[in-house]
């Protein structure tokens, strides 16, 4: 007997049907292996700052190695007006601190494109070292969890289509009872639990990655219906001023009208200025009337828009509120199935434990 995940049930020999006498110490020693990669990293973590830290560390620096490149651009053009840097100021003058400590330091071959170039150098192999220990760290957490992986393996009387195709059919559709015999007898009790508990998780996550997607959907649905409402107040607004504005052409006319009428003055003189300005007044009360139909009918689309959005939503409504109705149910079965693949597992599990006493008693 031997424990392959502690504090999980003890596996049997007979569970993995495996019969070589040096798996447990290999898979001893990949556990050392896991534990001692694993210690390994945990003590690179703890020395090491906050992922948050880290990154504006390396933004800062990467905006100053672009801060350098537009000095250096900006040293070469002689009609340049740029600022410097106030950061790149202070690494300056700590360079040539430190180069005045040499003894081959001349100042006059350090110019300050130079020492720029210099600093630039320093920056860019900073960056380099930064993004090479990161790609080191990533690549040793990958080492350090890929030996856990080779537990999970099967049997090696199993043979790898079989067990692909089990495993593609336990995540299509629910375990059947042949196929739960199947893994009780090639994995450990602990694998086959963790995979159905994976499942349920699984089709969990699916089904409100659904609920979200609907209800973004209706949240979008509803802003667009909310622009175009407001859309349409607005024309209603502009339409209205139109309005406004015909009305009060229409009433200035007819008291320019009553006007002349009133006087009554005659001679033809007077007659083409009233005509004249008869023809403009008619004229511009029909481009009122004509934007204003205008408006009119954008009024009508929008409310034929607004009445289309209205039965989209509700149809979109019914239909999310039928969906999560089934979501439910579905996970409310999956649920009963997972519990009742695991009772039979328990079941199959002490059926296998009896045979074995039976075995070792006929054996005696």
């Amino acid at each position: 007997m031997y424990n392959i995940f502690s504090p999980t049930p003890v596996v049997k020999p007979i569970d993995l049907k495996v019969e070589m006498s040096s798996a447990p110490k290999k898979i001893c020693e990949q556990e050392d292996k896991v534990y001692q990669l694993t210690a390994e990293v945990r003590a690179i973590l703890s020395n090491r700052k906050s992922q948050e830290s880290r990154m504006l560390t390396y933004e800062f620096f990467k905006k100053l190695h672009n801060n350098i490149e537009q000095e250096m651009l900006s040293e070469v053009d002689p009609n340049s007006t740029a600022c410097h840097d106030p950061h790149v100021e202070a690494l300056l003058e700590k360079l040539i601190t430190e180069s005045k400590g040499c003894e081959n330091f001349n100042p006059h071959l350090f110019k300050r494109i130079k020492m720029l170039s210099l600093l630039k150098k320093r920056l860019k192999n900073m960056l380099q070292e930064i993004e090479e220990r990161n790609q080191k760290l990533s690549n040793h957490v990958i080492a350090s969890t890929s030996p856990t992986l080779s537990l999970l393996s099967p049997a090696s009387t199993c043979s790898n289509s079989m067990t692909e195709m089990m495993w593609q059919g336990a995540l299509m559709e629910k375990p059947t009872s042949k196929m739960a015999d199947t893994l009780a007898k090639t994995y450990p009790n602990c694998v086959v639990k963790m995979l159905l508990a994976l499942l349920a998780r699984e089709r969990r996550k699916i089904i409100n990655q659904l609920q979200a997607k609907q209800e973004k959907l209706v949240t979008s649905v509803k802003r667009d219906l909310f622009n175009e409402i407001k859309k349409g107040i607005m024309a209603y607004k502009v339409a209205r001023q139109e309005w406004v504005d015909v009305m009060r052409i229409v009433m200035h006319y007819n008291k320019i009208k009553e006007s002349l009428t009133e006087k009554d003055l005659g001679g033809s003189s007077n007659s083409s200025k009233s005509d004249y300005l008869q023809e403009t007044i008619l004229k511009e009360i029909e481009d009122t009337k004509k934007r204003l139909d205008k408006g009119n009918g954008k009024n009508e689309k929008l409310t034929d828009d607004i009445c289309e959005l209205n039965k989209s939503i509700h149809v979109i409504t019914e239909k999310i509120e039928l969906e999560q109705v089934q979501a439910e149910d579905q996970l409310r079965a999956f649920q009963n199935e997972i519990c009742t693949e695991k009772s039979l597992i328990m079941n199959r599990t002490q059926t296998i434990s009896k045979l074995e006493k039976m075995i070792k008693a006929t054996k005696k």
